[in-house]
């Protein structure tokens, strides 16, 4: 079938985790469920960790459905953002748990004396959730004189999904409530685990997330206890530092996470392999060619050959029926192969381009301007990862963009020695890729009448006068925190001469492509970032250097000089190679020791290079005279 067959039905993805296993997490649940439910840890804290859309809330849907097949195991699934506007929340957490357990006890526990017995335990540990309670009650309410204690306790204690009067005081407060929850869980029968599955806890408010830790912290001393905790790590560190306000310097919060997670796993980032068979899954699923046990065929099939390493791991079935669409396997290579590495790495922002796409693809359609999917993919493509390129595109008229695109695809296919003036190199990949867009102005026309339809800040003339486009695209561009040169010099460079309205954001160096892609912005200055160090035949240059590079702004005299002074500065073994370099150096360094927030840093080192450029100009003038 070709391609263009399921052009008008290219469905659309929601955000919900998925309770298919279409990213290969089968091994992970597997690992993770013989952990929860063996005695060798016992109590035992997982920690299921990746970044923003990495899929952990899939992981544990899966998970949660291996342990719903062990009978003699209780599952909690908490969601703790749920409860955020709770005014006790660690007490409404522990209270959940305690609701699951009465559910499980009232249907398994024949002897009545047994059954009654822990569920007096079981409204005694509620008690004590409500005396915790009360010294919050008294200070943010209206009472003064002489409370009534029992009342305030009672009304405040957490009930059964039943009431049920458990009778008997039992020891007030938090005290002593792990040793009686141990002594509950020892009286039990038929239960040999309790599993929380804790998920979006880097939802959550620094208040929330330190009150569920707290919460689990509770339990970890219980044996039959368990925890599975899905979120980014490092988000939910800078929680603790932010709710702790400064007392938590010295690396503080990674020793917190580290007393109450024994077992860190972390999600594998998908490849483009993995990424191609993700795309062919879900277009598989959601265009509704597969369902039901033909699904789990194809799925089962995928994760043997992703474990024997046999890409690629979705192919058509033999008869051309059963399987896999053709079409959808075709579509799913193409799109993984021109998706950046920020992109592809989280099944997330995988999802959000499929809608993206079809978003395009259903316009195009309602509008009369229908464009086959290759087409459609290509153009968009070329708007979301080269929009200086896209942008000139645009601008052109119709001649004009006939002869800019054959050109480029010349030079992509070796047959001329330049690109085009403003298409930079790295676009070779994209223009050299079928399909080849020479002969097609009229449906590059149309493209760019959907897709102006599409940016409320856009002004489209039509393709009759497209040299009056005006596309205004505002884009955020990431990079690492606490800048010294070249995170200061790019920004600078960026909003003086490629985008003046660009966003820029500071964040962990392991966060930056996922950030990226999460924005639908660009990456730089960090490792495999769209824009950062090269190495070329005549040496290595900064992220500065490749950006005046990648945007043709080679020609400006002053901002030639003011590279070499920030390659000096920022290139290992170079510093030397300019007078200036070892200036710029200290100013950048030193500009830690008295800006702590990176915003206000870059805000002051905007002036640094508008004087350096400033002074690099005159500099070359005075030169030349």
């Amino acid at each position: 079938m070709p391609v263009d067959d399921v052009s008008t039905a290219l469905p659309l993805f929601d955000d919900n985790p998925a309770e298919e296993d279409l990213l290969g997490f089968d091994t992970v649940a597997d690992v993770v469920t013989r952990v929860v439910t063996a005695g060798g840890l016992d109590p035992v804290t997982v920690g299921i960790h990746s970044a923003w859309g990495g899929g952990k809330s899939t992981a544990l849907n899966l998970i949660n459905a291996r342990l719903a097949t062990v009978g003699h195991v209780v599952v909690v699934r908490i969601d703790p953002w749920e409860f955020e506007n709770t005014e006790d929340l660690r007490g409404t957490l522990i209270a959940q748990v305690l609701n699951e357990l009465q559910d499980r006890i009232e249907q398994d526990d024949d002897e009545p004396t047994i059954r009654e017995k822990a569920l007096t335990k079981l409204n005694d540990l509620r008690r004590r959730i409500a005396w915790g309670r009360v010294a919050q009650v008294l200070v943010t309410s209206a009472v003064t004189l002489s409370p009534d204690i029992p009342k305030l306790v009672e009304a405040l204690t957490p009930k059964p999904r039943e009431d049920t009067d458990g009778g008997g005081d039992g020891p007030q407060g938090m005290a002593g409530f792990r040793d009686q929850f141990a002594a509950l869980m020892k009286e039990v029968s038929g239960i040999t685990k309790v599993v929380v599955l804790v998920d979006d806890l880097d939802r959550c408010l620094p208040p929330t997330i330190m009150a569920t830790l707290e919460a689990i912290k509770l339990f970890l001393s219980v044996k039959k206890m368990a925890f599975v905790i899905a979120a980014d790590e490092d988000l939910i560190r800078a929680a603790i530092n932010a709710q702790l306000q400064g007392a938590a310097q010295g690396g503080f919060a990674k020793l917190y996470t580290e007393k109450i997670v024994q077992l860190p796993v972390s999600l594998p980032l998908l490849s483009v392999k993995q990424a191609e068979a993700y795309i062919a899954l879900l277009l598989c699923r959601n265009a509704g060619n597969l369902m039901g046990e033909q699904l789990a065929d194809v799925v089962a099939g995928c994760n043997e050959r992703r474990r024997a390493g046999t890409a690629p791991y979705v192919v058509a079935a033999e008869d051309g029926v059963s399987g896999p669409l053709a079409a959808h396997l075709v579509l799913a290579a193409s799109i993984a192969k021109g998706l950046s590495a920020d992109v592809w790495r989280s099944p997330r922002a995988i999802k959000r381009f499929l809608n993206a796409f079809a978003v395009r693809n259903h316009l195009a359609y309602a509008a009369g301007a229908g464009l086959t999917p290759d087409v459609l993919l290509k153009l968009y493509l070329l708007e979301l990862r080269y929009l200086p390129e896209f942008q000139l595109l645009a601008q052109q008229s119709t001649g004009e963009r006939a002869t800019l695109v054959a050109a480029w695809e010349q030079w992509a296919r070796g047959d001329a020695p330049q690109p085009p003036d403003g298409i930079a190199e790295s676009t070779r990949l994209w223009a050299a890729t079928e399909p080849f867009l020479e002969g097609r102005g009229s449906e590059i026309e149309r493209y760019l009448s959907v897709a102006a339809t599409l940016h409320s800040d856009v002004r489209f003339g039509g393709a009759i006068n497209a040299k009056h486009t005006v596309w205004r695209h505002v884009m955020k561009w990431v990079t690492r925190v606490r800048p010294t040169t070249d995170r200061i010099a790019c920004p600078w460079l960026i909003r003086r001469f490629i985008d003046p309205d660009a966003q820029i954001l500071f964040v962990p160096a392991d966060q930056v492509l996922d950030v990226a892609a999460r924005e639908g912005g660009y990456s730089f200055d960090a490792k495999d970032a769209t824009y950062t160090h090269r190495r070329t035949p005549d040496g290595e240059l900064c992220t500065f250097e490749v950006l005046i590079a990648e945007h043709h702004l080679g020609d400006d005299p002053a901002l030639a000089r003011l590279a070499r002074i920030v390659h000096a500065t920022d290139v290992s073994g170079q510093l030397d190679t300019d007078p200036l370099g070892p200036g710029l150096l200290a100013i950048g360094q030193g500009g830690l020791h008295v800006e702590d927030d990176d915003q206000r840093l870059l805000a002051r080192g905007m002036f640094v290079y508008d004087a350096l450029y400033a002074w690099c100009q005159h500099h070359d003038q005075a030169q030349a005279a």
